[in-house]
């Protein structure tokens, strides 16, 4: 079954990632990126594979510190697979190499600069990637754009990253991401 639905939840936060299997998404992302800060990247990444020893999740990367935090979760038994933002062709061939003892393991591509969007084909055609998202707030940051309530200013890009997936055969991307916090 293809996930319609991803829960992202914060990796330096084990309490919440111990409830996040009963909110009822398709599948959850454990994040050690944007979600967590800087000082607590380690607490994350040793909260995460506490939480893959018994849990199933996707688990979200740090593009700059990729090898530390592939080289956490790797082995463990509940990794679904791999989020890698910022993605880009050199960042997704980067990550491939450091899988290389895991070659069933996917990667879901997050689309967040101008350069992934630009190399968006490439992207999609990277080794493992089975599915593309797009981090509208992100890119609409880079690009300097102010989307409006409709969002209109984006569907442009949104186009591209169907068409792209549609293309290389992989699963239809993820559409928009609704921050909602949960306390």
């Amino acid at each position: 079954m293809t996930a319609r639905s991803y829960l992202y939840v914060p990796g330096d936060q084990p309490e919440k990632l111990a409830g996040a299997a009963r909110r009822g998404a398709d599948a959850l992302i454990v994040d050690l990126e944007d979600a967590v800060a800087p000082s607590r990247k380690s607490d994350a990444r040793a909260a995460a594979c506490a939480y893959l020893r018994t849990g199933k999740a996707w688990v979200r990367i740090n593009s700059e510190t990729a090898s530390l935090d592939l080289d956490a979760i790797l082995g463990r038994p509940g990794l679904a697979g791999v989020v890698v933002p910022k993605a880009e062709p050199e960042l997704l061939a980067e990550v491939d190499a450091l899988l290389a003892a895991h070659p069933d393991l996917p990667i879901l591509a997050i689309i967040e600069t101008a350069r992934g969007m630009r190399r968006l084909d490439a992207v999609a055609e990277s080794a493992r990637v089975v599915r593309l998202g797009l981090d509208e707030a992100d890119l609409a940051g880079e690009l300097g754009l102010r989307p409006g309530p409709d969002r209109v200013e984006l569907w442009p890009l949104r186009s591209q990253v169907v068409v792209a997936s549609a293309d290389a055969g992989l699963v239809p991307p993820l559409g928009l991401s609704t921050p909602r916090f949960v306390i």
